[in-house]
């Protein structure tokens, strides 16, 4: 599943770090893809829940930048699918 959001045709918004000084989220709050991949192969994950609400982070937070980004959309349709 992190595979094909990464290599996909809209992965790469999601896939490095977001950066935007304008909205308000801690850093415990900002997560993409990469970090994700790194945690599966460094085995940070015991649980199929904890994979779970990373990724949920990822598009919680790209759905924080407004409606008419390219992030926002991409997360909303990646999300919608």
């Amino acid at each position: 599943m992190l595979k094909h959001l990464m290599v996909g045709r809209d992965g790469w918004t999601l896939k490095q770090p977001l950066v935007d000084n304008k909205l308000r989220s801690s850093d415990k709050e900002k997560m993409c893809l990469e970090d994700i991949e790194s945690n599966l192969k460094k085995l940070k994950y015991s649980k199929v829940d904890e994979f779970a609400k990373d990724v949920r982070i990822v598009f919680s937070y790209a759905l924080q930048y407004p409606s008419r980004s390219e992030v926002h959309k991409t997360a909303r349709k990646i999300k919608d699918t």
